[in-house]
């Protein structure tokens, strides 16, 4: 008998039907979903900030159209909307300078784009980051989408006897990954640096959601360097099955950005891609990555 993947599905009715303040339609059964009617310019109403971050907990990554090129002090305030504010993270990246928690990452022929992995944002840090909230201020004329894939959606498709295996290991995360130092070029005295200021960190297999206590798989291809406790070829061979199991296409959902679409996502229970195919376009993501409540942190 074929294995079939046991996915709850809602219509979009039923989906609107628990929703007031904000009009959302879904992408996927259960994952990504469009928000309509909301102006993320402007101030939200207590309703609608509520509505918002329930929505992204119940859908994992949620995409805003028509929307007007947002200043980054405007962007740096939405996070409270969906987070405990502004996360720090990355401090190699370069910053707006009207605003130092937000990221600019910019991609044109002398800094070719570079995030085409599957990976979730900063696994590295021993509190990850909630989230991220990203606008698209410019993009190429064709080319540099983003594909997410769910992996809530991911783990409640494994067999029971996989889950309950699967939650019982720790993985173990770093900045410098053996792939990263594949790929780019490191001194060593930058791989030194980078490993005294982030070092290597653990995090269980199967994580689970610090706000809604959902479990998903948590390890990502770019960042997860081995599982604690198994042979080094046990540890290769379970995270190649873990990620080839995460990129299926029932768990995926592929994105073309419009200018200024804006796009948040929970990076707990997501991966995402971006597609590196429009060298040497210039594309500007004007990013912001969000903590968890303080409150639930601690």
């Amino acid at each position: 008998m074929k294995y079939t993947f046991r996915i709850q599905c809602e219509t979009p009715q039923q989906v609107q039907s628990r929703y007031h303040a904000i009009g959302i339609r879904p992408r996927m059964p259960g994952f990504g979903a469009w928000i309509d009617g909301v102006d993320l310019a402007a101030e939200l109403a207590a309703e609608v900030r509520l509505e918002l971050r329930k929505a992204l907990l119940d859908f994992g990554v949620l995409f805003f159209r028509d929307q007007a090129r947002l200043a980054p002090q405007t962007q740096a305030a939405l996070a409270s909307v969906f987070g405990g504010g502004p996360y720090d993270g990355n401090a190699q990246l370069q910053r707006a300078q009207a605003h130092p928690d937000v990221e600019l990452l910019v991609s044109d022929e002398q800094r070719p784009p570079y995030a085409d992995s599957w990976h979730t944002d900063i696994s590295w840090k021993r509190q990850p980051p909630l989230g991220t909230l990203i606008q698209i201020q410019e993009r190429p004329p064709l080319g540099g989408n983003t594909c997410w894939t769910c992996t809530r959606k991911a783990f409640a498709c494994l067999s029971p006897g996989m889950q309950l295996h699967l939650q019982g290991l720790r993985a173990v995360h770093a900045h410098v990954s053996p792939r990263i130092l594949s790929e780019r070029s490191f001194s060593t005295q930058k791989v030194e640096a980078v490993l005294r200021s982030d070092p290597p960190v653990t995090h269980p297999v199967v994580i689970t959601h610090p706000l809604t206590g959902q479990k998903a798989l948590y390890v990502n291809e770019l960042w997860t360097v081995t599982i604690e406790g198994l042979h080094p070829a046990e540890a290769r061979g379970l995270l190649r099955m873990l990620h080839e199991w995460t990129r299926q296409p029932e768990f995926q959902l592929h994105h073309e950005w419009e200018t200024n679409g804006v796009a948040v996502w929970d990076n707990y229970t997501t991966q995402h891609y971006a597609h590196a195919d429009y060298y040497p376009a210039y594309r500007l993501n004007q990013r912001l990555t969000f903590s968890v409540p303080s409150a639930v942190a601690a």
